[in-house]
């Protein structure tokens, strides 16, 4: 095994331990770390599935600490690269569990990657703190001989949180906006004598963003000034998406103002309460200003904050470089504008980029997307498609995206006929059409239910060597359902299963079992409901609701009736495998209507009281009205025998109660309707 090994015959090694381990021989832990290094280097599903396997082994027979610490953090990268990010944790813990300092490049790569999502941005911090924990540990107490494996020189070093460890945490704390957290982690830099960098700072920019701390964003320039960073072109990139973002257009404006005209103290400017600065400013400088950025009037408006902080003592020598202001922050200015529907700022703004004589603040193509995208939300296709023609006078080519916004337009508004003609346009110039274009037209036919056209261009799509993608699939399987045919829905859905590249997700199965219901095809919703419970999918108020307008439909208040038993569960969330479900109006609503259509009072007084519970308005005057039209009469003869009234007391009590909850005469004034009060010793006399 081990000059099989050696040999870098890695699949050779790996049947022979597979042969050793049938017979419970257990290969040297040599072996073993070097299999589980080549099969982790290799990076393929199959080799790092191999590598989990020999792990899970190992633990299964209490031998993992046969595998040394190196392998097992190379391990935790390729899995984390893989995608398997909980795993790779599983693994550093596992290191740490067996006494060991994983490699500061294998346990930050982890927790970067842990960062980056949301869910997973408290295990992230968890990670970072355990193991800078055991380091300082391992430092403060080196000669401690019960701590040897931890206390290891080399180990300690190369386990040591480095600035990019320290930046992979921030970042997961900006992801989930702890804002004192990440502050207490930043004051832990000076702890392991590291310095923040530029990168640091430009996270803790995105933090402030998305925790809306306009107070502390003003102050990063400044703080970097002390820490004599040196920003970069990404850190005003940075701020100036940051303040387009919490609504300081004005500000943004003013930072970017002051770097065309070349101010140098940006910090003090970024700083200071611009409030007052209008956004326009920029415009009609930039438009005015066709000699270059560096022209600028030294009376305008611009050198006013320089003027009023000018009594202000002077700070240490800015080390922040001058920067011209590039097309990516014009186009982030640009955004700002359309998110305020100011489209007259935006075209002035596309004009004063191209007389600024840079190349660098020339429009692109994502600056043209952006003024597209503007017109399609005020609805002006016509000048949107008229940006299109622009791109091509002035030689900038459009990509897929752009005319995916634009093709949008049109399906939004219904113009299918300028969606196609945008389409041919769109082959002629030579740019391919992706997924994303037909799932635009794809859709766009549905909206006007054209399920034939929605169908041919899907056909199209498969044609053009263009894989569906899951929302393919569902906008189809929707576009059938329709038009009444659920057959072709569920030939749709089937051929969406046996796609391997496509995930089946409840949204699927939702628009399948929608597809049956509308129908009228009771039975297979039905079956198409309970396979996807066999599935593994756990059923949400939009399967409900569908499987209950079916029900409606068909008169099926029985069925409904066993439905709302399930739901019942849930909204009480009995028993330690129910996922709890939160009601809406529309899934309650059409319970209650069912149960008054059949006759069901006191089960539609049930679920008013669940709807009361969770706050959700009901429809008296609807029900009232419904009463009158189908059970004005009921329980009215006065003709019927005691024993009859004896028979259906409970009924008549329910008959009362609901007459009471409308607002119709009943001979239940002034008691308690709910279900709850309904009883033989109760109430009035019926």
């Amino acid at each position: 095994m081990l000059l099989a090994i050696e040999g870098r015959r890695t699949e050779e090694a790996w049947h022979i331990y597979e042969i050793l381990s049938k017979r419970n021989h257990i290969p040297s832990s040599i072996c073993l770390s070097r299999l589980v290094c080549q099969l982790s280097y290799a990076g393929t599903p199959s080799s790092l599935t191999r590598a989990q396997k020999l792990v899970a082994s190992l633990q299964k027979r209490k031998k993992v600490s046969l595998l040394d610490c190196n392998c097992l953090g190379l391990l935790a990268m390729a899995t984390c690269k893989a995608g398997a990010v909980r795993y790779a944790a599983s693994i550093i813990r596992l290191i740490l569990k067996l006494g060991y300092l994983p490699h500061v490049k294998a346990w930050s790569a982890v927790v970067s990657k842990l960062g980056k999502e949301r869910e997973n941005v408290s295990l992230a911090v968890d990670l970072f703190e355990t193991i800078c924990s055991l380091v300082w540990k391992a430092e403060s107490h080196s000669t401690d001989s019960k701590a040897s494996n931890l206390t290891d020189t080399f180990a300690v070093f190369s386990a040591r949180p480095d600035t990019g460890a320290f930046n992979a945490v921030l970042n997961a704390c900006a992801n989930g906006c702890l804002v004192d957290k990440a502050h207490e982690i930043f004051n832990e830099l000076e702890k392991f004598g590291l310095h923040p960098d530029v990168l640091t700072f430009n996270i803790m920019i995105k933090l402030y963003a998305l925790s809306s701390n306009k107070l502390k964003l003003s102050q990063v320039l400044t703080e970097m000034e002390r820490a004599g960073v040196k920003p970069c072109l990404s850190t005003m990139h940075s701020l100036v998406a940051a303040y387009v973002g919490l609504d300081e257009l004005d500000r943004a404006v003013m930072l970017v103002e002051a770097l065309r005209g070349g101010t140098e103290d940006i910090s003090r400017i970024v700083a200071s309460d611009m409030a007052h600065l209008h956004a326009s400013k920029i415009v009609s400088s930039a438009s005015a200003d066709t000699s270059g950025p560096s022209a600028i009037d030294s009376t305008s408006t611009t050198q006013m904050p320089l003027d009023h902080l000018a009594a202000t003592p002077p700070s240490k020598v800015s080390v922040i470089p001058k920067f011209k202001p590039d097309t990516r922050m014009y186009t982030i200015i640009m955004k700002g504008y359309m998110q305020k529907g100011r489209l007259d700022e935006v075209k002035q703004l596309l004009v004063a980029m191209r007389n600024q004589g840079d190349i660098n603040s020339l429009p692109n193509e994502v600056t043209y997307t952006t003024v597209i995208t503007a017109c399609i939300r005020l609805g002006l296709l016509d000048e949107a498609r008229s940006f299109l023609h622009e791109m091509e006078t002035h030689k900038v080519p459009a990509n897929v995206v752009t005319y995916n916004v634009l093709l949008k337009g049109y399906c939004e508004a219904l113009q299918l006929a300028n969606a196609r003609l945008l389409l041919e346009d769109m082959k002629k110039c030579g740019i391919q059409p992706d997924v994303v274009t037909f799932n635009t037209l794809i859709n766009g036919y549905i909206n006007i239910d054209d399920s034939v056209s929605a169908l041919a261009m899907f056909t199209e799509m498969r044609k053009s060597g263009i894989a569906p993608s899951k929302e393919s699939y569902t906008d189809l399987i929707k576009a059938f359902g329709k038009n009444d045919q659920p057959n072709l829905a569920e030939k749709v859905f089937q051929e969406m299963q046996q796609d391997r590249r496509v995930n089946v997700d409840i949204i699927s199965w939702n628009a399948l079992i929608h597809s049956y219901s509308q129908a009228g095809h009771i039975e297979g919703a039905k079956m198409a409901f309970q396979r996807m419970k066999d599935a593994g999918h756990v059923p949400t108020v939009s399967t409900y609701g569908s499987l209950v307008k079916g029900f409606a439909m068909r008169g099926k208040a029985g069925e409904a009736l066993v439905l709302w038993k399930e739901i019942q569960a849930r909204l009480e969330a009995k028993g330690a495998n129910v996922v709890p479900l939160k009601p809406d109006a529309g899934l309650l609503d059409g319970l209650v209507d069912i149960c008054v259509r059949a006759g069901f009072f006191l089960k539609a007084l049930e679920i008013v009281a669940c709807m009361e519970k969770h706050q959700i308005p009901a429809d008296k005057i609807k029900y009232q009205r419904m009463f009158v039209e189908m059970h004005s009469k009921l329980y009215t003869s006065p003709h019927t025998s005691q024993a009859r009234r004896d028979r259906t007391y409970d009924r008549r009590r329910a008959v009362e109660a609901f007459k009471f909850w409308v607002g119709l005469p009943n001979a239940y004034y002034g008691q308690d309707w709910s279900p709850q009060g309904l009883s033989r010793d109760e109430g009035p006399e019926i």
